[in-house]
């Protein structure tokens, strides 16, 4: 669908209409404090594929920890029984998630790796430590392994929930921006 990296391409136009770069270390200090408070939160926000343009990376984190940090996106930590696989081998692969949640893999071949849906409600938690139930739910995009952060701020303003599921975790985290249900 996408053809080019849009996701470079957006973030470029942001940092263009910034007057100075002082916001590149804000972030960069905010993603470390984050990656040692909370490394699975860093690698579900921060994962940029070494390829991308480093700025736009940062300006998509800035995105969701500023939203985070404001009590605007509220997250729901899924354990599973392994660690997800590379691309190639998502198709065939299906990991265990507790009731009342269902997930479906197919790997890099549209625009996300597969959905996760869940069958009854569930609890969601803010930066604040505040938690609001969130009603069942089919078809949230899931990105598996590296997610440009740009990327991941398209789903949640195209479709307010995106899940993550991060190299190396045996956890999905879900993610849902307020005010953006559809």
């Amino acid at each position: 669908m996408w053809g080019e990296n849009v996701w470079d391409a957006y973030g470029l136009e942001a940092i263009g209409m910034l007057d100075s770069l002082s916001w590149v270390k804000d972030t960069e200090l905010a993603l470390r404090i984050l990656r040692e408070r909370d490394p699975l939160l860093h690698a579900c926000i921060f994962s940029p594929h070494k390829a991308d343009d480093y700025h736009a990376s940062l300006w998509g984190a800035r995105l969701i920890l500023g939203s985070w940090l404001v009590g605007n996106i509220e997250i729901a930590v899924v354990e599973t029984d392994s660690e997800p696989p590379s691309d190639s081998l998502l198709a065939r692969f299906s990991p265990k998630l507790p009731y009342p949640f269902e997930i479906e893999l197919w790997g890099g071949i549209a625009d996300f790796d597969g959905s996760i849906e869940w069958k009854e409600p569930i609890p969601f938690m803010d930066s604040h430590g505040n938690f609001r139930t969130h009603e069942p739910r089919k078809y949230v995009p899931v990105e598996v392994g590296e997610c440009l952060p740009i990327k991941m701020w398209f789903f949640l303003g195209q479709c307010a929930y995106i899940a993550r599921y991060p190299y190396g975790w045996n956890r999905i985290v879900i993610f849902h921006l307020k005010n953006r249900d559809k």
